[in-house]
């Protein structure tokens, strides 16, 4: 006789179980196998094998967790993404490129302003520590439009500033369409 309808194998099932060793999560692991969470679910209640082997694999993950470094200079510690977070927007003022760095999400960063003052106060601080040093870098620029390294090459204005204020009372005085009274 042919198989039951419990024992058929399905094509997703391989990329789901090898998904699911590997993060321990069910949402993700469906998404890697191109599925929704609904399949796996009802496979498991009627297969037993199936519901074995996603025991075994959760398991695998659960047993090499313990194992994995989470404190590398590739991937910090959730708990010290504050510190990653801050160090870069203050180095750059960018809370977008901060939080990549920091490997979250900007809206994790901003949440966390909202709910914590220590961190939004250090958020501060940081931003005003980014802003000072661009200041510094602009003016340098102003003072030395050709050196050696140039901070931020965007940023170059089209014509000099000191000179457009200079010229700026020259040009209210003259009548319209830039001609001398």
């Amino acid at each position: 006789m042919g198989k039951s309808r419990s024992s058929a194998r399905h094509a997703w099932e391989a990329a789901f179980l090898k998904a699911l060793r590997e993060n321990g999560k069910v949402n993700a692991a469906a998404h890697a196998a191109g599925i929704t969470t609904g399949p796996p679910y009802n496979r498991r209640k009627v297969s037993a094998s199936f519901d074995a082997e996603w025991k075994q694999a959760l398991a695998a993950y659960n047993s090499g967790k313990s194992k994995r470094i989470r404190n590398s200079e590739e991937r910090t510690a959730p708990r010290q993404w504050k510190r990653v977070f801050l160090d870069a927007l203050a180095e750059t003022s960018n809370v977008a490129g901060s939080a990549r760095q920091a490997d979250i999400a900007p809206r994790v960063a901003y949440r966390t302003r909202r709910s914590c003052d220590d961190f939004a106060a250090d958020w501060r601080a940081a931003l005003f520590e980014g802003y000072t040093n661009l200041e510094m870098e602009v003016l340098g620029y102003l003072r030395d439009p050709a050196p050696a390294r140039q901070f931020y090459r965007r940023l170059r204005p089209r014509r000099n500033p000191e000179l457009a204020t200079l010229s700026a009372p020259n040009r209210a005085m003259s009548g319209p369409g830039g001609k001398a009274r």
